[in-house]
Formats: C-alpha cells, sequence, structure tokens
C-alpha cells in the first residue's frame, strides 16, 4: 500500500505530457509523435552476436571456475600456514616466547646488583629456587649461598662506590650496602638454626660440620670488607656482620663439643639455634645405670672462635 501511494504521488507530481494544457509542451509532444522509429537490428548482427556469445561462454564459466578455486585454495594456504589461527597454538606460542624471554632476563639478571634494574628479577628467581629446595640440609646449604652471594655484592658495591666517588662511599651505596648485609645476615640466622636443631635433635655432628667448613670462609670475606672501609657507622655494619659469622662458627664448634651431653636439649635457643651447655656435662642417663659426672669432650676450635670458661658461661 505504501508502494502505490508513492507511485500514485509521482504521477500526480509528474502528470502526463499529452494530457498538458500548456501549448508549448502540447506541441513539442504532437511534433515528437510525427519522428519516425529508429530501425532495429539486421539479422546478420544478431546471428553474429548470438555465435560470439555462444563461443565465449564455455571459457568465461572456466575462467571463473578457477579464480574461486584460486580464492579457495589460498584460504586454505594461508590456514595450513599459520596455525597461530588456532587458539591452542596461540597459547602455546605465547608460552614459548615468554619463557624465553624470562629465560633471558633471569640470565643476565645474575650478575646484577643491588639498585640495578634486573636486581628485583634475580632475588625473585633465588626465592623460587629456595622454595622448591626441600629438606632440612639442602635449605640450610641454600641459605648459606644467599649469604655468601649478599656478602659478595656488598664487596662489589663498595668497589662501585669507590670507583664512582674517587675512593669515597656516598649516602645511596652505604645505604644498598647496609641492606645487602642485614639480608646476609638473616639468611647466616636461618641457615645457622636450621642445621643447629638438625645436629641437636639426631645428636649427629654432619650439620655442624657444613657450618663448620663454610663459615671461616664467610668470616675473611667480610673481614676484607671491614679492611677497606675506614671508621664509619658503614664500618660498623660490616663489622657486626664479621662478629655474627664468628657467633654462628662458635656456636657450632660449642655444639659439637656438646653433642655426648646429657645437658644438650633444643628447647633453650637464641637467634643461632640451640645454645649449648651452660652446665658442667654428663653422659645420657641410661635404664638402671645412674648418669654421673664426666669429664666434656674436647672442644673443637674453629677461626674466630673464643675460647669458653670452665662455667660454659655464653654470651
Amino acid at each position: 500500500m505504501a508502494g502505490l501511494r508513492s507511485l500514485s504521488g509521482a504521477l500526480r507530481r509528474y502528470p502526463d505530457p499529452a494530457e498538458s494544457t500548456d501549448p508549448l509542451i502540447g506541441a513539442l509532444v504532437e511534433r515528437l509523435t510525427t519522428v519516425p522509429a529508429p530501425p532495429g537490428p539486421s539479422p546478420q548482427f544478431s546471428a553474429q552476436l548470438q555465435a560470439q556469445l555462444v563461443a565465449v561462454t564455455p571459457r568465461l564459466v572456466a575462467e571463473g571456475a578457477t579464480e574461486s578455486d584460486q580464492r579457495r585454495g589460498w584460504r586454505g594456504l594461508r590456514v595450513r600456514r599459520l596455525p597461530l589461527r588456532r587458539p591452542l597454538a596461540v597459547v602455546g606460542a605465547l608460552v614459548v616466547i615468554f619463557a624465553l624471554l624470562l629465560g633471558g632476563a633471569v640470565w643476565l639478571s645474575t650478575s646484577s646488583l643491588p639498585g640495578d634494574s634486573l636486581y628485583s628479577l634475580k632475588r625473585a628467581s633465588e626465592n623460587v629456587q629456595l622454595s622448591l629446595t626441600g629438606g632440612t640440609g639442602a635449605r640450610a646449604k641454600e641459605y648459606l649461598s644467599l649469604a655468601k652471594r649478599r656478602t659478595n655484592e656488598a664487596s662489589a658495591l663498595l668497589s662501585r662506590a669507590s670507583a664512582d666517588t674517587a675512593g669515597g662511599i656516598d649516602a645511596r651505596h652505604a645505604r644498598l650496602i647496609t641492606q645487602t648485609l642485614g639480608e646476609a645476615d638473616s639468611d647466616l640466622r636461618n641457615a645457622s638454626r636450621l642445621l643447629t636443631q638438625q645436629a641437636v635433635g639426631n645428636r649427629s655432628a654432619a650439620p655442624l660440620r657444613v657450618l663448620m667448613g663454610a663459615m671461616p670462609d664467610q668470616v675473611s670475606r667480610l673481614s676484607a670488607i671491614v679492611n677497606r672501609i675506614p671508621a664509619s657507622p658503614l664500618h660498623d655494619r660490616v663489622l657486626a656482620s664479621e662478629q655474627l659469622a664468628t657467633r654462628v662458627l662458635d656456636r657450632a664448634n660449642q655444639l659439637r663439643a656438646d653433642l655426648g651431653c646429657s645437658c644438650l636439649t633444643a628447647t633453650s635457643t637464641d637467634d643461632l639455634g640451640p645454645l649449648p651447655c651452660s652446665t658442667p656435662c654428663t653422659a645420657p642417663a641410661t635404664t638402671g645405670t645412674p648418669s654421673s659426672p664426666r669429664s666434656p669432650p674436647a672442644r673443637t676450635s674453629g677461626p674466630g672462635s673464643a675460647p669458653r670458661s670452665s662455667s660454659h658461661q655464653h654470651s
């Protein structure tokens, strides 16, 4: 209905010229009626045109089919050459690329120092490695390795500060060295607690030998840093780390001497783990035989260890 209304409106807007009352339009229409009709195509032309169309039709059809096949072939080729169109392939490729980039960044970060852009990635990878380490002994050795690494970083920071400030140590490097040594001290305490608790609990000297083997080198590294720093708060801070390493070595020596004593327990502890005996050493009690005092085993003194009085008083 809407179409009919539009058509009737168009007819009313454009009336038939033959019905026009304008004399000029009427004269024009009358003259157009006298114009002869144009001649039609000759029979020969029609026959030739038909023959040509029949001749080219197979070729046009074949070309159209070939072009369609080519379009389908290119689409299939793109799908085969671009497997990333598949979601799983895309995810897999992204995971591989991310792993390669992350692995390269972690490798580059191994030589970074506190304050460098990649240092946080280095610490993150260390934390992951520590969390994946199982067993008390293995975890304690990882802590000792981290303490050694932090000490070496503090030494490298000191060298960098001396080069940057012509022999001086600016406030930024002093702060970084202090923080790094604090982390080294924390790792050293964790290692000491794990190994001394294991030694006392199992009455075994093997965990203590791990400490006694690692601590002399740690004391030497810290002593070398102390000697490079003039009297200052930073010098005192490094000296405190050296004294802590010496305490860990002394504790290992003292506990090793007390392993055969009944007074040695894992209940009395401090920041380094179980405390040595504070009373005269006695042999562990056996069934039906009262314990009797005996002379304590000979204590092994390592580098930096301090002799103890007969009363076994410890700071």
